[in-house]
């Protein structure tokens, strides 16, 4: 099946209709236009002898050629022995296992046990101190070391106190705690 068919004044042209339609690009590329007036990519594969389907994206945030570009990727991995579903599956999960939304979910169980000012500087805390060093990096890839150059910068700004209740005082190996129980959080 031929590829890349779609062009973008076929695409800014396509008007919703009563029922979901489709705008092939091929190598199972499509535009699925719903009667709502949404416009998703979707990718039709197989994998495994099973047909799948993958969404890429709503258009326009995802261009024609980023679409292409995601293709020709998922295309690659199936290549290599990787369900597309899968990997888009884990990389989503990668993003809700960062430091900073493991330690967020910290501090929301924490906030009805804490008095208000102590609540609103630990979350001063995390989000001045702690979250532009570690704060988007997934849990499972921080390890002692990087915690300690977190704790080293907050020293060198002479709040020696604070460093000792965000490393030692257990607010951060809590957090660390919390992603050892992804299933059964608590509020340690």
């Amino acid at each position: 099946m031929p590829s890349n068919k779609l062009t973008q004044v076929a695409l800014r042209s396509a008007l919703p209709r009563d029922k979901p339609y489709k705008l092939g690009d091929g190598d199972g590329l499509y535009l699925l236009i719903n009667p709502s007036g949404s416009r998703w990519w979707r990718l039709k594969y197989h994998f495994e002898a099973r047909e799948k389907l993958l969404s890429l994206g709503v258009y326009p945030h995802v261009t024609l050629q980023h679409a292409r570009s995601l293709r020709d990727d998922a295309k690659r991995a199936i290549v290599n022995g990787v369900d597309p579903s899968v990997k888009k599956q884990i990389e989503k999960s990668s993003h809700s296992n960062t430091f900073e939304a493991i330690a967020r979910e910290w501090l929301t169980l924490q906030e009805k046990k804490l008095a208000a000012a102590t609540f609103a500087k630990a979350v001063w805390t995390f989000e001045t101190l702690v979250f532009p060093y570690i704060g988007s990096r997934p849990i499972a890839k921080l390890g002692p070391v990087d915690v300690l150059k977190v704790l080293r910068r907050i020293e060198e700004r002479g709040i020696h106190e604070t460093a000792h209740r965000i490393g030692l005082a257990s607010v951060v190996p809590r957090c660390f705690a919390m992603r050892c129980r992804p299933g059964a959080r608590s509020a340690t």
